[in-house]
């Protein structure tokens, strides 16, 4: 089914395009339902497809792929194929940033934890779910007691 490197990456982009697709629509109608928890909920994936002589990967999150095989000498040998999408890697820093022109507080550090955050709240930057960060819906829909920070000045407290 995969005919090139391109198609396959075209099947894994679309794969987490349904998935994701999928996700949401099931936390509009528990939302709606009142489960609210819905909105904060989130995960991250790996995925897989093998063929003969051929694998292609796809990740979201701090998932990471590792290939082990057995060197010449016998000897157990692991490599690394996957990059995590954490906050604290610069290329993610970076391309969140670029994504998101209009919020500079997209990617923040936050000193007393010593880590970057996705709005000073999620390390990841790219997940499955998660949707109070990516969708206004899904944020104004959590009790402003349990509605997370999300960058810029922490507001005052009201209750």
């Amino acid at each position: 089914a995969f005919q090139s490197a391109s198609r396959g990456n075209e099947y894994v982009e679309r794969f987490f395009q349904l998935l994701e697709a999928g996700w949401t629509e099931n936390a509009r109608v528990l939302v709606r339902r009142g489960d609210w928890s819905a909105s904060l909920e989130g995960s991250c994936a790996l995925i897989s497809h093998f063929t003969p002589g051929r694998l292609v990967l796809g990740n979201l999150g701090d998932c990471r792929a590792i290939l082990v095989s057995e060197g010449a000498d016998g000897r157990l040998e692991a490599q690394q194929l996957t990059h995590e999408h954490n906050a604290s890697r610069p290329e993610e820093r970076i391309r969140v940033l670029k994504e998101h022109p209009d919020e500079p507080d997209a990617v923040q550090y936050i000193p007393k934890s010593g880590s970057w955050y996705v709005k000073g709240t999620l390390q990841v930057t790219r997940a499955i779910g998660d949707l109070f960060l990516k969708d206004g819906w899904f944020h104004n829909s959590l009790p402003n007691h349990v509605r997370p920070y999300v960058g810029g000045q922490v507001p005052a407290q009201t209750d």
